[in-house]
């Protein structure tokens, strides 16, 4: 027989402060349960039950509960995790360095290592500025282990439901001036040649703003397919149709969602850059696929510094995504 529960509650410990389990408590001991009870533990208990509809109760958690729980409820319906404050000040500081460290190469300081992507600057045409740069755990160890660190291969194994391993990494220096890109889903770039899955971690470096050009997610979206051609933008009468949301993070904060969600983001023309690492994973058990990605990647799409003097302007395949 199928049921609907009339009344169910979720809480998580990393995402809310909870005050009702504060110590004493009037019912006495309730350390039973000081854990996480998300979606997937309602699951597996009513496993062996015929449930059919469950009606979520909110459950007194964050400062403003009544917006800030429903909101990340929200986005477990969307497929969309959002950690506020995972990675810690000192993290966030060290990365920080460590971009700014990078933003201090010209275009030709590469030497074939990092791949490095320039584009024309929207408030100076005749200025190009770094863009981003991608395959950099090679070469640079400390965001080799930011990228491989435990408490992200949990999170994300937590998700998918098995082990996962780094499939491509990108940092977007977002500076000021630079463009943005239009509605997409990151299977479109054809990554389904290498894995079936995959999974996004955005790393919030710099505060995300709607001035600086945040991320936005199409919410609500959870179908598992393409819905355009491949290396083709969302057509603009389907985006019209869908309620995308602004990810005002701060630094330290992560959003996870996988190649599937629409997203886009607009141009820069605030003064303040919108630095993020951007982490994509594939299910580990369907093979280590890096280098093969990068080997098509760079073929197709050259870093800057290999190529020609004359020809150090915006790949077609990359501005097809761009939006002025």
């Amino acid at each position: 027989m199928k049921f609907i529960d009339a009344h169910h509650h979720t809480w998580d410990l990393s995402v809310f402060p909870y005050s009702w389990m504060d110590d004493p408590h009037p019912i006495g001991d309730i350390s039973a349960l000081k854990n996480n009870y998300v979606i997937k533990d309602l699951l597996e208990d009513s496993e062996n039950l015929e449930l059919f509809k469950s009606v979520h109760v909110q459950c007194g958690g964050g400062k403003d509960s009544a917006v800030e729980e429903t909101e990340w409820l929200q986005s477990l319906a969307d497929k969309i995790k959002i950690k506020k404050k995972f990675f810690t000040e000192s993290e966030v500081s060290q990365i920080k360095k460590w971009l700014d460290e990078y933003q201090q190469k010209t275009i030709h300081d590469w030497h074939g290592k990092e791949n490095a992507y320039y584009e024309t600057s929207l408030l100076d045409k005749k200025t190009r500025i770094l863009s981003r740069i991608e395959k950099f755990t090679d070469f640079h160890l400390g965001l080799k282990n930011i990228a491989q660190s435990k408490k992200l291969l949990e999170i994300l194994e937590d998700l998918v439901g098995e082990e996962c391993i780094l499939f491509k990494e990108k940092i977007n220096f977002k500076q000021s001036g630079g463009n943005g890109f239009r509605t997409h889903q990151d299977i479109v770039s054809r990554w389904d040649d290498f894995a079936s899955y995959f999974m996004n971690i955005f790393v919030t470096v710099d505060e995300c703003t709607i001035e600086n050009g945040c991320l936005e997610i199409a919410r609500g979206f959870t179908k598992k397919e393409l819905i355009t051609n491949y290396d083709t933008p969302i057509d603009e009468n389907l985006e019209k149709e869908m309620n995308f949301i602004p990810c005002l993070t701060s630094p330290g904060d992560v959003i996870l969602f996988d190649c599937f969600v629409p997203h886009r983001s607009k141009a820069n023309f605030s003064m303040n850059q919108r630095r993020n690492m951007y982490l994509t994973y594939n299910k580990k058990s369907e093979g280590d696929k890096r280098m093969n990605y990068y080997a098509r990647k760079e073929k197709e799409m050259p870093p800057d510094d290999r190529r020609s003097n004359d020809d150090f302007k915006d790949s077609p395949i990359h501005m097809a995504f761009y939006k002025t």
